[in-house]
């Protein structure tokens, strides 16, 4: 899994405008204490120091070159959850949060009406894309999964973390954008504000981080490719993954400290890094005049 390298400088902050930029921050959907992740009924919402984002769970089914978007998906908590038969995971339908990731586990609920068509793994609720063959459904019913991430400031973001489930694929496609999606006419017509990405999977295990390095953005959508066809720009492919989370957030252009040019602010140290580089000053006047 690949990060980007992130210069820190002990004592400081970069100062731009007046404001305090912090560094970029990984965002992982495990019990962690640096920041505040809720399962709330519809969606699940994580607060840090400097902006929150909100996940929401869909599935688009997809037929004869058309498409219906069923959503948002009930979320459940299934953090504490060591073994996903005995405590109803592979049983509930929904988006699911598990200490590993974010998973999808799609079928009817008391608001998703799916004509009890199976749309999804019942025995590892990851989230994917496959090709509808029960009894009864028509040849060529395509299905993905997709959760959406919305955030309530604009931020920088370097990768997107997956996990494989029962080492299936970790290809995903991501659709992004600087205002919010509705996908109320269907995922076609959502994508269309949007700017996709294809993003293929590698030969690792584990945890494997999409490089996106993508800038000012408030929306994201995370979804799996499809098996048994293409749509909308999105690939056809097998993959069933959680999404682990984030690495390298910030809000928008905070990530890097670049060389300043004739008129753009300046960083400026604070008391503490003043100190010290006016320590070293005084030193190199001592050794001048010895």
């Amino acid at each position: 899994m690949k990060y980007r390298a992130t210069l820190f400088i002990a004592g400081s902050f970069a100062v731009w405008g007046g404001t305090a930029q912090a560094s970029p921050i990984d965002i992982e959907y495990v019990n962690d204490s640096s920041y505040t992740t809720t399962v709330n009924d519809f969606s699940i919402s994580t607060s840090t120091a400097e902006f929150s984002v909100t996940a929401t769970a869909n599935v688009a089914e997809i037929f004869n070159g058309s498409d219906t978007v069923y959503g948002p998906m009930e979320a459940h908590d299934f953090r504490t959850c060591t073994n996903a038969n005995s405590c109803g995971a592979t049983s509930t339908t929904g988006m699911h949060l598990y200490d590993g990731g974010i998973g999808i586990l799609a079928g009817d609920t008391a608001t998703i009406d799916l004509s009890g068509r199976d749309t999804g793994s019942t025995y590892a609720p990851g989230i994917n894309g496959y090709y509808q063959n029960q009894s009864g459904v028509p040849d060529g019913f395509l299905t993905t999964q997709f959760v959406t991430f919305s955030f309530d400031e604009a931020v920088d973001i370097g990768s997107v973390i997956l996990d494989d489930v029962s080492n299936f694929s970790r290809s995903a496609w991501f659709a992004y954008g600087s205002d919010g999606v509705d996908f109320s006419s269907g995922l076609a017509a959502g994508l269309s504000d949007l700017t996709l990405i294809n993003s293929p999977d590698d030969p690792t295990d584990g945890l494997f981080g999409h490089e996106l390095n993508l800038s000012g953005l408030t929306t994201l959508v995370v979804g799996a490719p499809i098996y048994g066809g293409s749509y909308a720009g999105i690939d056809e492919g097998g993959s069933q993954f959680l999404i682990r989370g984030f690495g390298d957030v910030a809000l928008s252009g905070n990530g890097s400290i670049e060389e300043p040019t004739p008129g753009d602010p300046v960083a400026v140290p604070t008391p503490g890094t003043a100190l010290l580089l006016g320590t070293g000053l005084v030193g190199l006047m001592l050794r001048r005049r010895r």
